[in-house]
């Protein structure tokens, strides 16, 4: 919780300063785009499963401050959502249904390359996701919904490409995860725990503007 909490101040705190900067020196945008959320652990009262999902979508905004040295610092929100297909255990796997869904305030910093048309970039950032497992059913039998509120990280890098003087097309690739998503079950396992590991790539495209 300590680390939710820093991270957590820390989003606050590049928001305040993005949205008091200078009149020459911020942006803001909106991105979406296609989420793939990895398979991986759901595990029940310390037993282990897979968990396989469906191909998602993500969407979102920012608001950001440019500064000298082509270093960019921004504040982020990206809703992320995929539906749940399988649990496997054994090589077998079970039909699943419900979704897997975030909401992540981050806190990003990114490094520009600008070139002649084309400017590359790379950034990283940290933050707070508030998670939800929606409708968890597995095999037509109800087992959890739920949400949690964790600990999240990402590693973009992408290519941006000017349309005008004060606009920018991005596209990027995200690596967003979180610590273990940990909620409980539904009656008439009340209480039993379960943790998913979350993990997901998302390629999005998005529109910066610059004031």
């Amino acid at each position: 919780m300590k680390i939710i909490t820093v991270a957590f101040i820390a989003t606050l705190t590049v928001f305040g300063g993005v949205v008091s900067a200078s009149a020459q020196s911020y942006y803001a945008g909106a991105h979406l785009g296609m989420n793939y959320t990895h398979d991986g652990n759901v595990v029940e009262a310390g037993f282990p499963f897979d968990g396989s999902y469906d191909l998602g979508y993500a969407i979102g905004g920012f608001v950001g401050r440019e500064f000298g040295g082509n270093t960019r610092v921004e504040g982020e929100f990206t809703y992320r959502s995929n539906g749940i297909d399988s649990i496997g255990f054994g090589g077998v796997d079970i039909p699943a249904s419900g979704d897997i869904s975030s909401l992540a305030l981050m806190a990003n910093v990114y490094r520009d390359f600008p070139g002649a048309t084309l400017t590359p970039y790379v950034g990283g950032g940290l933050g707070v996701a508030f998670a939800w497992i929606n409708d968890f059913s597995i095999a037509g039998t109800p087992v959890a919904d739920d949400s949690d509120t964790v600990f999240a990280y990402q590693l973009i890098a992408g290519i941006g490409y000017p349309i005008s003087p004060t606009v920018t097309v991005n596209l990027d690739y995200r690596l967003f995860g979180t610590s273990d998503i940990g909620i409980k079950e539904l009656p008439p396992f009340t209480n039993v725990p379960l943790d998913f590991e979350y993990l997901n790539s998302s390629f999005m495209v998005g529109l910066r503007t610059t004031f």
